[in-house]
Formats: structure tokens, C-alpha cells, sequence
């Protein structure tokens, strides 16, 4: 069945339990039209996690506000409840707070909500990773003045493109959407362009200086530079991938969770290794363990046999080291060395496991 654009944002609000939803050609590209209708002053700030990928950063910091970076936990990469709290206290004005699922996790913020609510802040809940979607008689959880949610490639709800504002506020909806109307389509040329700065944003964090001879603040310099536009539009030919992604979610959560389950049977000999977060999936991103030491080892071995091994975003602190020069964390930065990422995906059966398994082992016994 064929679903209008229309449709398609109440099918996607509802399974959130907003009343609202506003599609854009990037969920970052939300973020950007959120920040115009809220008219942030330069003397405002903006609270989000440390490590999260520079595109989302620098949408961000194109609007102009102040950035205030909260350290994640080295223990499970989200920053905890009073964290988030002391990151608003320690601001003269209120400004916007954006408590975030990184990995699908989600940590408590009662008291996050509680301060922003008596203090006038505005609370973006990023969800981009759709554990706060309605699944199987799930509870509604939800709590933002806005939600994030993203369709892009190996999200959640995955349809190649897009992403989405849900707020309850008719008004604020009414004005995101002139925001929508106004973003140039997302096409081939923008996605190059992203794909293209993906590229340089991963060389830049992954070459040392001895191999590129760019410095980290020429680094940080080329990113400003040659970042991207964020301002998009959702492009009609997203709409059917979206809608087969809506109505195979509970299916797609399903399996990954199936998934985590196997790879916690072939990866159980080394738990005293390949360290668990403490906190439980809600719907499992990928599987993810800490690796002190010698995680980049493991990555590299299992790269080789061509185990598509991952590790997560740095802190933003390390690709943007003079505007972040005063907020170093070095609970973001532990998290940034030792983890870990393993797929969910079809591609990975009790196979890869085991030889995944396997190559760990080895690496293992040779750094004894």
C-alpha cells in the first residue's frame, strides 16, 4: 500500500506518541530548522553529548549558539542524569538540552527533566536510533518538546535518507515546516557531498599527523571549510523505502535482538576482556563491548579477515580541538579508545561469529 508524505508523518508520529511530525532530507537538517524557529541568541547553549559525529556538531554550530559538551560515561558512552544536569546549572540563560539514545541505550534523566521543565529549557530528545518507538504493545516513553529521529543508512528505520521532528506543539509545528519548505531538495550532488566529507572527516580522525601532516587545529579548520550544507528537504522518492521500513520494524528490532543473543553466546568466553556496558538495549544498535587496551589491535585483525569491526565517534574535543579547548573529559575520551562494534546484520551468522570468536583468541594470546 502506497502512503501519502502526509500518511507517512502520522504514521510516524503516532508510533511515538506525538502529534506531530515534520519530515526533512537529514534528521540534522531538523535540527537546523528546530534551532532558526527557537531564535537561540548567541548567548544561549546548547547541551549535547561529547562523542556524536561532527555533521550533527556542525549543524549545530552554524546557528550561532554556545556549545556546551557533557563527558559520556567510559562504562556505557551516554552522560548520566546529573551530568546533564550541572551542564545547565552552570549557564546563565536557559537555552536547549538534547538528552540522547546513543547505541540503544537509554539512560534515565528524570532530574534532567525536572530542572529543564522549571527552568525554561528546551528539551530535544535525539532518538535518532528509534528506541522510544512503540514496539509490540511498548509503552509510549517519549518525553521531548521535540524528537529526533532519523531514516538514514543503518538506522533503526532505515529508508536511505531523511529524518524527523515529532512535537506536540501545533505551533512550533506550523513554523518547522515553512523551515522544511524553504531547504533545498536533498539529490545525488548533496549526497555526494556529504559522502565526500564523511570521507575527509574519517581520514582526518584516523591518519596521524606523522602520515597526513595536518595538524589537529588545520584538522579542525578543514572541517569548517569544507563542511557540508545541512538545510534539506525530504525528497519524494524516500516515501515508499520509509513506509517499507515502518512496516517491517518490529521484525528488523526482533532479529537484531536475536543477533545480540548470538553474539553473546560466541563472544561469552572473553567477558572478562570484552567488557559489557551497563546498560541494557532497548533496541540494540549493534553489539558493543569495551576493549582496554587493545581494542584497536582486535579491530585491525578482524579488519583483515574482513570482519567488518567498528568503533565509535571520538569526543568532538579531539576534531574540534579550539572550540572545545576548556571541556576535555577523560570518561569520553576512555569510551572513544575501547569500544568495539560488531554488525547485526543478516550478513553476520553463526559462521562470522565463530571465526570472530576466533581472531579475538588469537589476538588475545598474543598479547599475553
Amino acid at each position: 500500500m502506497k502512503f501519502s508524505k502526509y500518511q507517512l508523518e502520522s504514521r510516524v508520529a503516532d508510533l511515538f506518541g506525538y502529534s506531530n511530525a515534520i519530515f526533512f532530507g537529514r534528521a540534522r537538517s531538523g535540527v537546523a530548522a528546530l534551532l532558526t524557529v527557537l531564535g537561540l541568541s548567541p548567548d544561549t547553549t546548547f547541551v549535547m553529548p561529547s562523542n556524536l559525529c561532527s555533521s550533527l556538531l556542525l549543524a549545530v554550530h552554524s546557528s550561532g549558539v554556545k556549545i556546551e559538551l557533557v563527558g559520556v560515561s567510559e562504562s556505557n558512552g551516554l552522560p548520566s542524569d546529573l551530568a546533564l544536569v550541572d551542564a545547565m546549572k552552570r549557564t546563565a540563560l536557559p537555552g536547549l538540552i538534547m538528552p540522547t539514545h546513543l547505541y540503544g541505550f537509554v539512560q534515565p534523566c528524570s532530574q534532567t527533566l525536572a530542572y529543564a521543565r522549571a527552568n525554561n529549557w528546551f528539551v530535544l530528545e535525539n532518538d535518532t536510533l528509534a528506541t522510544r518507538a512503540c514496539l509490540g504493545g511498548a509503552s509510549r516513553t517519549a518525553f521531548g518538546d521535540a524528537l529526533l529521529v532519523s531514516f538514514g543508512y543503518a538506522k533503526t528505520i532505515e529508508a536511505g535518507g531523511g529524518g524527523a521532528l515529532l512535537t506536540n506543539d501545533r505551533s512550533l509545528a506550523r513554523e518547522l515546516q515553512k523551515q522544511a519548505d524553504s531547504f533545498i531538495l536533498l539529490d545525488d550532488l548533496a549526497q555526494q557531498a556529504e559522502n565526500d566529507f564523511m570521507l575527509l572527516d574519517r581520514y582526518l580522525r584516523n591518519t596521524p599527523f606523522e602520515e597526513s601532516g595536518i595538524s589537529f587545529n588545520d584538522r579542525e579548520k578543514l572541517l569548517f571549510t569544507r563542511a557540508p550544507n545541512f538545510k534539506f528537504s525530504f525528497p519524494e522518492n524516500l516515501l515508499e523505502p520509509l513506509s517499507l521500513a515502518i512496516d517491517g520494524l518490529s521484525i528488523k528490532v526482533d532479529e537484531k535482538r536475536r543477533r545480540i543473543e548470538m553474539w553473546n553466546h560466541f563472544l561469552s568466553p572473553f567477558d572478562d576482556v570484552l567488557l559489557r556496558p551497563d546498560i541494557d538495549y532497548m533496541v540494540p544498535w549493534r553489539l558493543i563491548r569495551r576493549v582496554p587496551g587493545i581494542r584497536d589491535k582486535v579491530v585491525y585483525a578482524l579488519r583483515q579477515v574482513k570482519i567488518d569491526a567498528g568503533t565509535n565517534f571520538p569526543p568532538l574535543t579531539t576534531s574540534f580541538p579550539s572550540l572545545f579547548q576548556n571541556q576535555l573529559n577523560a570518561a569520553a575520551d576512555q569510551w572513544g579508545l575501547e569500544v568495539l562494534n560488531l554488525w547485526l546484520s543478516s550478513d553476520y551468522g553463526a559462521e562470522q561469529m565463530l571465526q570472530t570468536a576466533e581472531v579475538i583468541e588469537r589476538v588475545l594470546l598474543d598479547s599475553l
